[in-house]
């Protein structure tokens, strides 16, 4: 089955697609009329097609031309030179639309220091093969939030227990002004009291300094990142007053952090601005009385993908006592298709 729901069907000599609601054949591919017996086609993880001909003994990788001819986006994400010259070098790997790409490993990377001399560099891990996750849940501060007290009583719950030994979690509470209330390593009933303290519940409540708060404190993370904002589903007064929507999708999209939204209210109702940024981040939003529950949000997270792989290289650059700017080159490849990201850093200063 494609992403799209359709279903996808090996006939032979072509390949087809069938749209089940309108009972309607496209026409995928022909493989340019030279197909034996097609007998199996599959979508990557990257969204390409992968058939295998029986008659021929060939496996056949199809994309559209489009993904070919316009390149990966690759971008250095962080660079860490605190044991330099040993450094580590995290890089993001996005399509034409910026979906995440996985599977990649150090075959198809190319790493340069001052545009010279390919590093002899290790590939560590990809987050996308990560089994843990930091989180940052936000809590709407609203005065409609005093209504379901209960009900984020057992999201917190909920949340914490999913995530138990699969990452960490803090609290950011989105008052007035936002804090971080709870953080990683605290005990159960410290995120209990701290989500259900309440002291700085306001009409003026602010969504984007604390979804930013929120984001902030995922940023040196190695693992998969998201916020998981709880909210009573309405849209706050003052609630983009210092960022606007655009900022904070974008901040969010950069640094691979989705978003995922819980509506503990009775209604089913939800607001544009937060479906926005779910839909932006590659996140979910969800309603406490769902049959599946909260903790599916934490299952969701740890299958998430955001493209981000980790390198370790031992710099050869004279860092002139942690003075000199040492710049880094990237490039990734795949198949047909590249993109490169350029950054630099400074090694500790040396007295």
């Amino acid at each position: 089955m494609l992403d799209d729901g359709k279903l996808l069907i090996a006939d032979t000599d072509e390949l087809v697609s069938l749209d089940v609601e309108t009972e309607t054949v496209a026409l995928v591919s022909d493989f340019e009329t030279n197909a034996g017996r097609v007998l199996k086609a599959v979508p990557d993880i990257n969204g390409n097609l992968i058939a295998v001909d029986f008659d021929r003994n060939v496996v056949t990788f199809l994309s559209e031309i489009s993904s070919i001819y316009s390149g990966l986006f690759v971008q250095v994400d962080s660079v860490y030179s605190g044991n330099f010259p040993e450094v580590l070098l995290a890089v993001k790997v996005e399509d034409r639309l910026g979906n995440p790409i996985s599977g990649l490993d150090s075959s198809n990377f190319l790493i340069t220091e001052k545009h010279g001399g390919i590093l002899d560099y290790r590939f560590e891990y990809s987050t996308d093969r990560s089994g843990f996750a930091d989180v940052s849940i936000l809590l709407d501060r609203s005065p409609e939030m005093l209504e379901g007290k209960e009900q984020l009583r057992q999201v917190i719950l909920q949340l914490t227990d999913a995530i138990k030994g699969e990452g960490g979690v803090r609290i950011i509470s989105a008052g007035e002004t936002p804090l971080k209330v709870a953080d990683t390593g605290d005990a159960r009933k410290d995120y209990l009291q701290a989500a259900l303290a309440g002291t700085d519940i306001s009409p003026r409540w602010k969504f984007d300094m604390g979804l930013r708060l929120a984001s902030s404190e995922l940023l040196g993370s190695k693992n998969k990142r998201a916020v998981i904002f709880v909210t009573a589903g309405k849209k706050p007064q003052a609630g983009f007053d210092q960022y606007d929507l655009v900022e904070l999708t974008q901040y969010m999209s950069n640094n691979a952090i989705g978003f995922y939204c819980i509506y503990i209210g009775s209604e089913r109702s939800t607001v544009d601005e937060y479906e926005y940024l779910c839909a932006e981040t590659g996140g979910r939003s969800f309603h406490f009385y769902q049959p599946e529950g909260i903790g599916a949000v934490v299952k969701d997270i740890l299958a998430s993908r955001n493209g981000i792989y980790v390198f370790k290289y031992t710099s050869a650059r004279n860092s002139d006592f942690g003075r000199e700017y040492i710049p880094v080159e990237v490039e990734a490849f795949l198949f047909k298709r590249s993109g490169r990201d350029e950054s630099g850093y400074f090694a500790p200063l040396e007295f």
